[in-house]
């Protein structure tokens, strides 16, 4: 069962500078205790105990994941790119997501799966911002082997999407031609049955006689 995760436990982390910064910090705070768990390279986002939610630096990749149990839910590279891959269909990967993805890129939970969106207003990001100046991208996707980033959305620093899929749905709608169809053939008895139910509001009198409905003497 998952469990929703408290905001406040949470940084704000929305740049790999705010990652870097963050990671100095805590790595200021190691000591020989919490060193045998934690490292230069893997970082907690809150606190030494809470090891589910961490900040780990992908040497290979240069980038600084921020991890949720063991996905890499936000990722921030050197070079501005940005990875998302908010998959895990949960509360918490949510709130997560949410807290620590760039301004301007959020989930957004529909009839149909969920998106993320990504809002382009006056060259900026801007979470109010809907209709023509928003993209929406699908939720899971592969991309390119060649890039070592497995799943998920990529955008780059100025928030265009490097790997574009847009989120598409699918909606089961009626056969405007055979409804018409049917509506002409089910006219006729409409017109009769609206006649006959007009008469006493029963059609009792009609399909069965009144005689058998009237009280035994």
């Amino acid at each position: 069962m998952a469990f929703a995760i408290n905001r406040r436990d949470i940084p704000s982390l929305r740049s790999f500078a705010r990652c870097e910064a963050h990671a100095a910090k805590w790595r200021a705070k190691l000591t020989s205790r919490s060193a045998a768990v934690w490292g230069n390279d893997c970082l907690p986002l809150h606190a030494f105990k809470d090891k589910a939610k961490r900040l780990e630096w992908l040497e290979d990749s240069q980038a600084w994941a921020c991890v949720y149990h063991r996905s890499h839910v936000v990722t921030y590279y050197k070079d501005g790119r940005m990875l998302l891959n908010a998959t895990w269909d949960s509360v918490s990967t949510r709130i997560f997501f949410e807290e620590l993805c760039p301004e301007g890129v959020w989930l957004m939970p529909t009839r149909y799966g969920r998106a993320y969106c990504i809002g382009h207003a006056q060259n900026r990001w801007d979470k109010s911002t809907y209709g023509d100046d928003v993209e929406w991208h699908e939720v899971n996707r592969n991309i390119d082997d060649k890039n070592d980033v497995g799943q998920g959305l990529l955008i780059d620093e100025q928030g265009v999407v490097l790997n574009p899929q847009p989120w598409v749905t699918k909606r089961t709608v009626s056969d405007r031609v055979r409804r018409k169809e049917i509506i002409a053939k089910m006219k006729p008895f409409l017109t009769w049955y609206d006649a006959m139910t007009s008469i006493g509001q029963s059609m009792r009198g009609v399909v069965a006689g009144a005689e058998q409905f009237e009280p035994s003497s």
